[in-house]
This record gives structure tokens, sequence and C-alpha cells, in this order.
């Protein structure tokens, strides 16, 4: 009889921690599942990021060279002694003064460039 009760003390011991590695191995699996669900909702949010790096990429060449053209616009607008206000700069020394310039022609092409940068 004693050896009969030290086993089922022993098969009893062994069934508590079969079911404590089990309640283990389900806790674990949940971390597991958890974690995997976070890991694939910051790879869709990273794939966002990428999407708008993307779509920048172009806008930022784009922007970039309208500012070359705009400053290549201004230089030679400027060394032709216009610009935009319709003001001509004279060269007096070593200063320029602004005069007021009213040419319909040269208000025009101001006009139709600036049109054209907005396209």
């Amino acid at each position: 009889m004693e050896i009969q009760s030290t086993f089922d003390a022993q098969i009893k011991k062994h069934a508590n921690a079969n079911i404590k590695l089990q309640e283990q191995l389900h806790k674990r699996g949940q971390q597991i599942h958890e974690l995997e669900r976070k890991i694939e909702e910051k790879e869709r949010e990273l794939n966002a990021i990428r999407l708008d790096n993307e779509d920048a990429w172009p806008k930022e060449d784009l922007l970039r060279e309208q500012s070359k053209e705009l400053q290549s616009y201004r230089k030679n607008l400027f060394s032709t002694g216009m610009n935009a206000g319709n003001e001509r700069f004279v060269e007096t020394g070593d200063e320029l003064e602004k005069e007021d310039f009213n040419s319909q022609g040269k208000d025009d092409t101001v006009q139709n460039y600036i049109t054209t940068l907005q396209l």
C-alpha cells in the first residue's frame, strides 16, 4: 500500500507540473502572438512612411529644379536691371538705385514665367 500511495503522489506531482507547464506555454503563446501583432503594425507604419518618402522625393526634386530655374531667372533679370516689381536697378557708382519702370512687355514676361513655375 505504501508503494501505491507514493506512486499516486508522484503521479499527482507530475500532473500538477504538467498543468503549470501548459499554462506557461499558453501564456508564452499569447505573448508571442501579441508581439507578432505589434511587429506587423510597425511594419505597416514603416511601409506607409516609405511610401510617403517615395512620394516626397520627386516633389523635392521638382521644387529643387524650380528653385534653380527661379534663381537663374532672377539672376538673369537682375543682370538686365529688371525685377518682378516693375522696378529697374540703375548702377550709380558702387551702389544700385531703384527706379520705377512701366514696360508692359517686361511685366508680361515676368507674369508668364511665374505662371509657368506654378504649373
